[in-house]
């Protein structure tokens, strides 16, 4: 479930269990960077919703039915009945997706895989191998909770829906308080963390003073500089390439050499929107000899 706009400022004072693996870089969207930007102020509030994470969202609540489905009756967090627990301790705030009703053990849902193939490893069902930023957030669940399990239920696309039991590990939780004490070093210091950068998404969401001017040191500059005339270099090269290559096509649309077979085939992009408007192009492609 979405966090409400409460529990979104409580959160700046707080590290949430989707924190945690980017703190410790097990997240494929953030980094420790982009959490420090957002605990201090450096965000916006909020980020904007993917396709991906709007499917996630509304499918929740089908995959929250599986699981009291196999484990019983179940409390949800929603708007009505919100789920918070708090570790004073490290400064974490947990909103788990539902707890068992019966012994109060944290659930999480997860839906992966609906709009692509899934990259992370997920394992037997009634085992505790799930991915590791997963393991992260059950932990957090956990040692906020109070509880020695946590119940993750997957949809997996393709492969339907998975139950894991994931138990309480001291080393993992010992790793989580480590990372949690020495970030909120960094947040107090007003330092961000210095072996960590920023994503590309958080710089486009990074709060601009207008028309404010900073020094910035030359050899970051010169560094920029030199990277993109690499990349403009290494563009006309493959541009005089492709266009040898095609020449070497001649009308044909494909060509065959030691290393593989190139294709040259027309394809059709087509616009829902505008049907007249369909666009028809030919793409380069490569597909290499086996054992090549």
């Amino acid at each position: 479930m979405p966090i409400t706009e409460a529990q979104r400022q409580k959160r700046q004072q707080y590290l949430g269990s989707s924190d945690i693996a980017a703190l410790l870089g097990f997240s494929a969207w953030r980094t420790a960077h982009d959490v420090w930007l957002e605990k201090t102020g450096r965000l916006p509030d909020g980020l904007e919703e993917s396709a991906a994470m709007h499917a996630g969202t509304r499918f929740e609540g089908g995959v929250l039915d599986e699981a009291e489905a196999r484990l019983g009756p179940i409390i949800r967090n929603t708007a009505h009945t919100p789920l918070e627990f708090i570790n004073g301790g490290l400064s974490l705030i947990d909103h788990p997706d539902a707890i068992l009703a019966k012994t109060g053990e944290p659930i999480e849902a997860k839906t992966v895989g609906l709009f692509g193939p899934v990259l992370e490893p997920w394992g037997e069902e009634a085992t505790d191998e799930v991915p590791d930023s997963v393991i992260l957030q059950d932990h957090v669940h956990m040692m906020c909770v109070a509880k020695e399990v946590c119940h993750t239920i997957a949809f997996i696309g393709g492969q339907g829906f998975r139950l894991y039991r994931v138990p309480r590990s001291e080393a993992v939780q010992e790793i989580i308080a480590e990372a949690v004490e020495r970030f909120w070093v960094f947040v107090k210091s007003d330092t961000p963390p210095a072996d960590s950068l920023p994503s590309a998404a958080a710089l486009k969401r990074m709060r601009r003073v207008p028309g404010s001017r900073v020094a910035v040191d030359p050899a970051v500059v010169s560094e920029w500089l030199a990277a993109r005339e690499a990349r403009l270099a290494a563009e006309k090269v493959e541009a005089a390439a492709d266009t040898r290559l095609k020449v070497a096509l001649g009308d044909a649309e494909a060509g065959e050499c030691d290393l593989g077979v190139v294709t040259y085939m027309e394809q059709t992009r087509h616009n829902k929107a505008r049907e007249a408007f369909d666009s028809v192009f030919r793409t380069l492609r490569f597909k290499a000899k086996k054992g090549v």
